[in-house]
Order: structure tokens, then C-alpha cells, then sequence
């Protein structure tokens, strides 16, 4: 049994109540069930891509960033790839997500997850883009099929994520979607990032099989009037266009996309509260089981735990004292119970393996100094969290 002075059960606010669970006997001030879903994240990424620039569009931001790090190259590494994955469900679970969908790379991502014993729920979309270095739709089908036993169980799914639809060419697109359709897994695309997008989309496939489709940022659009469900990422939107999405109430799920530089979606309530003002159960449900809504997973025996009252945990600078997953305990005291990794610890190996990805595979003329700067701005952004 654990007590709490409130506890939040799918959204829904209770006071001095108790949670029947088999696992332990406990007291805390806060306990949220199921943890914060994380609808979308980008492993590799480690570099911005901008000092302090606004844009356009993602097409804008893709076409005129300058990046200090060669992308492709960590994508082909499966080593580093591998480190930057394992250290984002490291970081997610102490911060308190306990669902991640995770872009990029498969293999690495993979690899990595299995290979741990604390980790979180974790949806694999890896990445399908017309461009050097990047799978494609079969390349990605025929390789999860392999996979797709050794991780077919309730903490993990898949499916396809197509970057965007100015990258993706209509067939491998409508490949894309007749395979995961076939298998009942997720198909997760860049939407609406500034540039009206549902529209296109409608002539490419019909609208009756929008509902299987994640939109991730769904900015200037509100898709959920398409049958579209919509991944939210405040953060990044903030930090390259200084806008984020009017309709809260077309929003399904938050999103962190580079939990390395800014953190998971835990760390980002503290903006996402302050920047729409709405009813705080319906905000906890969107920041909770919205993302296992969407991407179709079970949340039984997922929760966080605080030692600050809510009102503190909404501000998203407070960790966790104890997560959840699936039943299983894999924070304690601060602490992954099998590592013994505190919040800071990890924080350093993030900074080193950054480092080591710099070293390796520098691009352009930014120098390391300049891209940690960048990295350093872009948290101080986000409301100084770190």
C-alpha cells in the first residue's frame, strides 16, 4: 500500500488517499500514476543546431541550421548511437518519464534498451528519411521483423517514424503506413512544423486511416479535427520558433525532441503550465496517459513518487524519489536501483559522451566550446532548469 497527501491517477487529483499496489508499503507527498509520457525523442541528437536563431519552418531550420556535429556519422556508429540511447532512458527514468517514443536509429536504440535492467515503456520509431545516411521504409520493416520477438512484450513497442513529408517520397510514405497497418504497430511523422501539411497528407492517403498516425508538433494545424492524434514539443518549439500551438485542446501528448539538451518532457511541465491556462486535471491527463493513449500501451504499475507537494513537482525542477515500471522499481531514493545513478552522475556521463561524439565526428567550424554554449543557452531557455 502507498499513501500519499495527493495522488493523480490518470489525471484525476485525489487527496490523503492510498494506492492499493502489492509492491511496497510507502509514504510520499506525490504520487502520479501512471509517470509522464515523453511522445517523442531524438536520441542522436546532441547539437541544436543553432546559437539563438529563429525560423520559419522546420523546413527552414533543417535547410539553414549549421550544425557542429556530423549527424550521419553518430547515426552510423552504432557504439556512440548506442551510448547517447542508453542515456536517454537513463535520464527519463530519473526524471520521472515512464513511456518514451524514441526516432533515429534502430539498431543502436535497440541494443541498448535490451541490454538494460531499469528502463522505461519504450515505443521504437526509427527513422525513414530521403536523404544520405537514413534507412528506408523496407530497410526499417525488414529489420524489426527480425527484432520483433526479442522485444515483443507489454514495455515495448514498434513501428516507423517518416521524417516529414517534403523528405519522404510518396511511395516509401504509403509503404511506410501499409506495413505498420499490417502489423498493428505506429506510424509517427513531422506535421504541420510550421508549414500547412494535413491537406497534402489527405492526397496522399485516404483520411479514414488518419487515426493511426502520431503527429509530432502539428503547429500551425489543428489536426485532431483529421482523426490525427497530435504530439505536442513546447520546448523546441519555443527555442527555434518562438511559438508554440494555440489549441490546447487539439493536443494529445507533450513531446521533449532532444531530451539531451533540454531534458524530458518531466523537466518541461513548469513551461508547458505556464503556457496554456487550462484546467490542471486535464493538463496532468495530457502530460500522463495521453502519451500511452496514443501509442497503445498498458500503464498498469507505472508511477512516480515525491517527497515535494504537487504544486513543487508542477514547476518540473523537483526528481522523482522512487519510479515505477511496469511494477518494477527502477529509481530509489533518487537513485536506478541496479546502477545507483543519481540525476548528477548522469548528467556528467552526458556531458563526456557529447564530448566524444564531438571529437569523432566535428563538422563546420564550431568549435567544442561553442557547441556547449549552445547546449548550455538552450537549457537556460527552457526556464533555467538545469
Amino acid at each position: 500500500m502507498i499513501e500519499a497527501d495527493t495522488l493523480v491517477v490518470h489525471g484525476k487529483v485525489y487527496y490523503d488517499k492510498r494506492l492499493p499496489v502489492e509492491w511496497e508499503d510507502a509514504y510520499y507527498k506525490t504520487v502520479i500514476t501512471p509517470g509522464v509520457s515523453d511522445g517523442h525523442m531524438h536520441p542522436q541528437v546532441i547539437d541544436p543546431g543553432t546559437d539563438n536563431g529563429l525560423y520559419r519552418d522546420s523546413y527552414d531550420w533543417i535547410e539553414k541550421r549549421e550544425l557542429g556535429i556530423d549527424e550521419a556519422g553518430i547515426r552510423r556508429d552504432p557504439r556512440i548511437a548506442g551510448k547517447l540511447a542508453r542515456l536517454t532512458y537513463l535520464r527519463s527514468l530519473l526524471e520521472g518519464t515512464t513511456l518514451i517514443a524514441v526516432t533515429g536509429s534502430l539498431l543502436p536504440n535497440v541494443v541498448a534498451w535490451s541490454a538494460l535492467e531499469e528502463k522505461p515503456r519504450t515505443v521504437f520509431l526509427p527513422t525513414t528519411m530521403r536523404r544520405k545516411g537514413w534507412m528506408r521504409p523496407w530497410e526499417i520493416y525488414d529489420a524489426e521483423k527480425k527484432l520483433e520477438k526479442s522485444i515483443n512484450d507489454s514495455v515495448a513497442r514498434l513501428g516507423i517514424f517518416v521524417h516529414s513529408l517534403r523528405y519522404t517520397a510518396p511511395e516509401d510514405f504509403i509503404y511506410s503506413y501499409n506495413k505498420v497497418e499490417k502489423e498493428r504497430w505506429i506510424l509517427g511523422i513531422h506535421l504541420s512544423e510550421g508549414v500547412k501539411e494535413v491537406e497534402l497528407l489527405a492526397r496522399t492517403m485516404k483520411r479514414e486511416f488518419f487515426n493511426r498516425i502520431a503527429g509530432v508538433h502539428c503547429l500551425v494545424e489543428d489536426v485532431k479535427h483529421f482523426g490525427i492524434n497530435c504530439v505536442s514539443c513546447p520546448a523546441t518549439n519555443t527555442l527555434l520558433y518562438n511559438k508554440l500551438k494555440e489549441n490546447f485542446l487539439d493536443i494529445d501528448s507533450f513531446g521533449s525532441d532532444w531530451p539531451h539538451l533540454i531534458g524530458s518532457v518531466a523537466r518541461h511541465i513548469g513551461l508547458i503550465r505556464n503556457s496554456y491556462r487550462i484546467p490542471l486535471e486535464i493538463l496532468l491527463f495530457k502530460l500522463t496517459t495521453g502519451g500511452y493513449l496514443v501509442y497503445g500501451m498498458p500503464s498498469h504499475g507505472d508511477l512516480v513518487a515525491y517527497d515535494e507537494p504537487l504544486e513543487e513537482v508542477l514547476t518540473g525542477k523537483p526528481d522523482p524519489v522512487a519510479v515505477y515500471v511496469a511494477g518494477r522499481k527502477v529509481v530509489e531514493e533518487k537513485q536506478l536501483t541496479g546502477l545507483g545513478y543519481n540525476i548528477s552522475d548522469l548528467e556528467d556521463e552526458t556531458i563526456e559522451a557529447i564530448s566524444e561524439a564531438y571529437d569523432l565526428y566535428a563538422s563546420g567550424n564550431i568549435t567544442k566550446n561553442r557547441l556547449m554554449s549552445r547546449i548550455k543557452n538552450a537549457r537556460r531557455v527552457i526556464r533555467g532548469i538545469f
